[in-house]
């Protein structure tokens, strides 16, 4: 998925209902000692549940401002240190189980998601024939 979205950056977790909480992380591209998502930033993520809940494609600025984002721990002390700026998050489901989700992030020099979310959607839909959400983050 990140190769034909032209992303610079991927991220996959499972969501452990049981642990509540996201594991099972498979990365590209990211720095080994920056991902610290499964102990530390994913309780500080200020937007992964709230696009996940959502279940339709969203504008990450939908969820949080991208004035907050940017101000944000999760923003600065873990994103922006890989050079994660424009993003699409996609999630999986099979009914209610969930299959995981793909992250795939640009640079900030490179143009955001926007137009990717309905490409996103289908071949994901077409790959595993599950329904799947897809949120995309909008820079300005």
């Amino acid at each position: 998925m990140i190769r034909p979205l032209r992303g610079d950056f991927g991220a996959s977790y499972v969501r452990n209902a049981r642990k509540n909480l996201f594991d099972e992380a498979v990365s590209f591209n990211m720095a080994p000692s920056n991902l610290r998502y499964e102990e530390w930033y994913q309780f500080r993520d200020p937007m992964t549940f709230e696009l996940r809940a959502r279940g339709r494609a969203t504008l990450l600025d939908e969820v949080i401002p991208r004035g907050k984002l940017v101000r944000s721990e999760f923003y600065n002390d873990f994103l922006a240190r890989d050079g994660l700026h424009h993003g699409v998050n996609m999630f999986i489901f099979d009914g209610d189980r969930d299959l995981g989700d793909f992250r795939i992030w640009r640079r900030r020099a490179v143009r955001n998601f926007v137009r990717a979310i309905s490409i996103c959607s289908m071949r994901l839909s077409r790959i595993c024939g599950a329904r799947c959400c897809v949120a995309a983050a909008a820079a300005h």
